[in-house]
């Protein structure tokens, strides 16, 4: 017997005239090629590795043909597709949501630029403009699409860095008419006290308009014949919304509003902002209105609003209300000391009735740690003051209440 070609080649041809070539071994995959050509064409036979084992005897035993199959299957197995996430749609949704996600962030990133160059486009098309009315004596009301407070906010850097700016946040809720107003006495302490007398900050709110009507009427006028050059820009973003939009404040920001060299910018969102105001309270404040659209979202403000449903918000801050008319003047003042030293040191967590005495005796309130325990008794009865000991063993004093509703407290806005 003769095999022409090694094992895996194209096959092998054995002589005819060897009979024991002649056949088939039964019962196996093993088939010699006879050498007839029954197709009429010349027959080939392919091994496969494992019958390797006929070149050294003639049959192949069924560990062989065993060792066979598997070693064909495990071939057919790699030669096989590889079953993939693309084709059972795992991959090609992930791919599918990356895409998506690509594309979203894309789409934000160009509405950025596109948000960006139109508030640039803003300031070179209204800045100079609005520079011109502030000059020329009227008051500015900014409504369209969109947040105005960056738009006003870089206005007010770029084009009147010359001036005092008081920058208030009509949208938050700690905004009144007091803060305001203390802000400009302050103001008017600091610079102008050549030109008027100045009274403290704890005069009523109709007093402290009084008088700083009274400061710029002064320096309008100046006894040496020297005009004052710069203006007191009040910015107030949202006049809108929050506190501010009572008809009392209203009136009393008109007023602030016809003070020489006190110029006006306000911004307003609701659609159905200018239905606040009467013609006679219009004129009053000699608004020159521009529709500036921005079409920037409402990050700022909506930080913050108070959540939707907050009674517990509103009747707490009723309560207290009540509870602060009640008590005396010293006990008020003493309660102010505490929020203010909260809303300025929140990671202390109060404040140590040592500290409290040092404070309360350079106000001249108390002077023992007794007189202040009864002065703060009521307080502590309406649960209005907390108190606590320390790891240290120290008395430490605090509110629990939101830094609004401290800081209402600190500026005596609740009585």
């Amino acid at each position: 017997m003769e095999i022409e070609n090694e094992i895996g080649g194209t096959g092998g041809r054995v002589g005819v005239g060897d009979s024991k070539a002649r056949g088939e071994k039964k019962g196996s995959h093993f088939i010699v090629a006879t050498g007839k050509d029954y197709s009429g064409k010349g027959v080939q036979q392919s091994f496969v590795n494992y019958f390797v084992a006929t070149r050294n005897r003639d049959k192949v035993t069924d560990a062989d043909e065993d060792k066979g199959k598997k070693l064909l299957l495990r071939t057919q197995d790699q030669q096989k597709p590889k079953a993939t996430k693309e084709r059972d749609g795992v991959t090609a949704q992930v791919k599918q949501d990356d895409f998506v996600i690509e594309k979203e962030e894309d789409d934000l990133r160009k509405h950025r630029l596109e948000k960006e160059a139109l508030q640039t486009f803003n300031l070179e098309r209204y800045g100079g403009m609005m520079k011109h009315y502030i000059n020329c004596g009227f008051n500015l009301l900014i409504y369209g699409v969109g947040s105005k407070w960056d738009f006003l906010n870089n206005f007010a850097k770029r084009y009147l860095g010359e001036h005092h700016r008081l920058v208030i946040n009509g949208f938050h809720s700690a905004t009144s008419m007091k803060s305001i107003t203390n802000q400009m006495v302050t103001y008017a302490q600091k610079n102008n006290l050549k030109y008027a007398a100045v009274k403290k900050t704890t005069m009523s709110l109709n007093d402290q308009i009084e008088n700083i009507k009274q400061v710029f009427r002064n320096i309008s006028e100046p006894e040496n014949g020297e005009a004052y050059k710069k203006n007191y820009v009040l910015l107030i973003h949202s006049l809108d919304i929050g506190a501010l939009k009572n008809d009392e404040f209203q009136q009393q920001i008109a007023e602030i509003a016809e003070i020489p060299y006190v110029s006006l910018i306000v911004s307003v969102d609701h659609i159905k902002a200018g239905m606040m105001w009467s013609e006679q309270m219009i004129d009053r404040f000699n608004f020159m209105a521009l529709q500036v659209n921005t079409f920037a979202d409402y990050d700022v403000e909506q930080e913050y609003q108070s959540p939707l449903f907050s009674f517990k918000n509103d009747n707490q801050e009723v309560g207290l209300s009540f509870v602060l008319k009640s008590m005396t003047q010293t006990q008020r003042n003493i309660l102010k000391l505490i929020a203010k030293y909260q809303l300025d040191n929140p990671q202390d967590k109060g404040i140590q009735m040592k500290e409290l005495m040092n404070l309360c005796v350079e106000n001249m309130l108390a002077f023992s740690q007794k007189a202040i325990k009864d002065y703060l008794h009521e307080a502590k009865d309406h649960k209005v003051i907390h108190e606590r000991t320390d790891e240290n063993g120290h008395q430490i004093l605090f509110m629990t209440y939101n830094p609004v509703l401290l800081e209402k407290i600190s500026n005596d806005e609740l009585n």
